[in-house]
């Protein structure tokens, strides 16, 4: 198909869908929150108006309330030992260097990161300087030497 043919039949695809809004536009009355103007150099613009806040039904606050009571409360952290009880992922974490580990409770170094970064909350809300595992120093460690978004063929589960 020529270009010219293509483009007109764009031209009026798309003014059988303007004057198809504007008709519907006419149905819907003056409360309708949308509207056509045209410029002064010609040119069309279409108006918007905000739409107001549809309020919940009540079943939607039933079920809300529901699925609430049937999720078991937990934290996430201890979700993610849970979840590592069955699967091992948090073996995968090996240093970027030689992919072997050594240090000492790593997994919760590990899931410390995982929370701050899954939650958005950066890392001083899981820090805590009492325990070794958690300490800013070692987070910052684990997090440039252990942990990365990458995924490497080293840390694939063996």
């Amino acid at each position: 198909m020529p270009v010219e043919e293509h483009l007109a039949e764009l031209v009026r695809g798309l003014d059988a869908g303007w004057k198809q809004l504007a008709e519907r536009l006419e149905e819907a009355g003056p409360a309708t929150k949308v509207s056509i103007e045209v410029q002064d150099d010609g040119r069309v613009k279409l108006n918007l108006d905000k739409l107001g806040a549809l309020g919940e039904p009540k079943s939607l606050t039933w079920l809300r309330k529901r699925v609430e009571k049937m999720l078991p409360k937990i934290d996430l952290p201890d979700l993610l030992f849970e979840v590592n009880a069955w699967t091992r992922f948090l073996d995968s974490f090996v240093h970027l260097g030689d992919g072997t580990t050594r240090m000492k409770d790593l997994s919760t170094s590990v899931v410390a990161l995982l929370v701050s970064e899954a939650c958005n909350i950066g890392v001083a809300p899981v820090v805590n300087p009492g325990y070794e595992a958690v300490a800013r120093a070692r987070l910052v460690h684990v997090g440039q030497y252990y942990y990365a978004p990458i995924p490497s063929p080293r840390r694939t589960p063996r």
